[in-house]
């Protein structure tokens, strides 16, 4: 498809993105059990942090791990207080009921935490973003058409440079061409083959200059040099045809020709089993050489010692459709009754509090 005539319009653009909520941990029971000790000194917060890692599985197999991780997370002020020994004493019936508690976890996570809902929020507001720009800036046709379909009408051709577009971590931003297209038409690439001249055995190919891509309809050659290439096809301005003076378009032509020698070979594949060659070496039984043309319904050829197998292709349209993804954030609903019973159950934990 080539657009003949056609109003460009330049769209620039910025697509803002809502920033991520600060996560404040709320006060709950465990802030009641440890007087607002836990969310002054971040002890809960921090042990989250650890036992949801892939380490909890050490717990109890191999202690020296499991008093790493406490040491990690312990709050320093309890120190003064209390040996360390003592501490990882008591601390470490917390860690290995907690350990037990996380086989729960494929089945019920629910059981697990609580304190991180706005977390797993941001996380999920952070996914949809990604994802977002990720289709922006593949230039999916179906996207843009959908995210500015206020200004990109049915018929509108779309240029989408790939330098154009830049996505930060609150906005996105860039340019983006429409062509109104009037008038279009359908051109074809074409391929100029040497003629065969003379008499063995002092035999040529002769081939012709042309200067235009491809040709219209009426035969007429075109330029597409400096066209602008868009998803639909390309736009010239002001495009007229090529003139060729080896069409014979006129009464007195000055056409260029170049001479090959006989031993000049070529081949090219313009079609599906359809392949033109220049040889003077058969490449299919009953072949007569030297040859210059195209063969048709090809599925074999041997080629300088290579063999191709050419099978016919299947043509496939794949339309993808793409959906605004809605940015309401779920409410999920976590609780930590289980391990609220650990701490209140266990008298060396409330004797350490």
């Amino acid at each position: 498809m080539v657009g003949q005539h056609a109003e460009q319009t330049r769209v620039q653009f910025k697509i803002t993105f809502p920033p991520s909520s600060r996560c404040r941990y709320r006060r709950a029971w465990y802030d009641t059990i440890l007087g607002g000790f836990g969310t002054i000194t971040g002890t809960i917060n921090s042990y989250d942090i650890e036992s949801l890692a892939n380490r909890l599985h050490n717990a109890g197999s191999k202690i020296n791990n499991a008093l790493t991780i406490q040491a990690n997370w312990m709050p320093t002020i309890w120190y003064p207080m209390t040996l360390a020994a003592g501490v990882d004493n008591d601390m470490l019936d917390l860690f290995n009921a907690s350990n037990s508690l996380t086989f729960l976890v494929d089945t019920n996570i629910t059981h697990i935490i609580n304190w991180t809902i706005c977390s797993l929020q941001t996380l999920q507001q952070q996914q949809q973003k990604n994802v977002f720009q990720t289709q922006l800036l593949t230039a999916n046709e179906q996207v843009w058409r959908t995210v500015f379909s206020d200004v990109i009408r049915a018929g509108h051709w779309l240029q989408i440079p790939s330098s154009g577009i830049r996505c930060e971590e609150t906005l996105c931003q860039g340019y983006f061409t429409i062509y109104n297209v009037t008038k279009q038409s359908i051109m074809c690439k074409y391929i100029v083959m040497p003629l065969l001249i003379g008499s063995a055995p002092n035999q040529h190919f002769w081939t012709p200059t042309f200067y235009g891509q491809v040709i219209d309809m009426y035969n007429r050659t075109h330029d597409l040099t400096f066209c602008d290439n868009t998803l639909s096809g390309k736009v010239c301005k002001l495009q007229s045809a090529v003139y060729e003076p080896c069409l014979l378009q006129n009464t007195v032509n000055k056409c260029e020709w170049t001479i090959m020698p006989i031993t000049y070979r070529y081949m090219v594949e313009i079609a599906p089993q359809v392949v033109c060659v220049v040889t003077d070496q058969p490449v299919i039984p009953g072949m007569a050489v030297p040859f210059s043309g195209c063969i048709h319904n090809i599925s074999v050829l041997h080629w300088e010692n290579d063999t191709f197998i050419l099978t016919s292709d299947v043509d496939k349209n794949v339309a993808i459709i793409w959906n605004s993804t809605k940015w309401d954030v779920p409410n999920w609903d976590l609780n930590l009754t289980r391990f609220k019973q650990i701490l209140t159950q266990s008298t060396k934990i409330q004797s350490a509090i």
